[in-house]
């Protein structure tokens, strides 16, 4: 008789309700730790897009100085150029020897309010490419603890560190 009673099947089949909310607790747990670990690596990855953003505009300005350019109708000779930062996260590329808000020939090349810079105007000096101001620092980071340092050296040369 114990034989028959193993071998036979209730009418009841399916999952109970333990089973089903232990599952579904499961579920919520990982795709909760999944979201989490995505936004992390998503901030991450804007940040450094960020810190390469503003080494790209600073090696841009340099290229632009060291060529000599003269950008705008209104403009004769090689002019010094620069990048303006912003402690909300923009920069812009501009020419002269500071910064003209007005000036509709400046580049925006970053903007994310995000990333915060520590607000610094840098300039090449044409035809050389020499920091106008000499040794450069700054620094930019954003909320969750990111940070990078840049450095622009007297005669130019541009490093950056995380």
């Amino acid at each position: 008789m114990g034989l028959r009673k193993i071998f036979t099947t209730s009418s009841a089949s399916g999952f109970t309700l333990i089973e089903v909310v232990v599952v579904l607790g499961l579920f919520v747990s990982i795709l909760a730790m999944t979201a989490f670990i995505g936004v992390q690596s998503y901030r991450r990855y804007a940040f450094y897009t960020q810190r390469s953003l503003a080494v790209s505009a600073l090696q841009k300005a340099r290229s632009q100085a060291l060529n000599n350019l003269c950008l705008g109708s209104n403009c004769t000779g090689g002019q010094p150029h620069g990048v303006h930062f912003t402690a909300d996260g923009r920069c812009e590329i501009f020419q002269g020897l500071s910064f003209d808000p007005a000036d509709p020939d400046n580049q925006t090349v970053c903007e994310d309010e995000g990333v915060a810079f520590e607000p610094a105007d840098v300039v090449f000096l044409p035809l050389s490419a020499d920091s106008a101001a000499g040794p450069i620092s700054f620094s930019l980071a954003d909320t969750l603890g990111h940070s990078a340092l840049i450095t622009v050296g007297s005669f130019g040369q541009i490093l950056w560190a995380n």
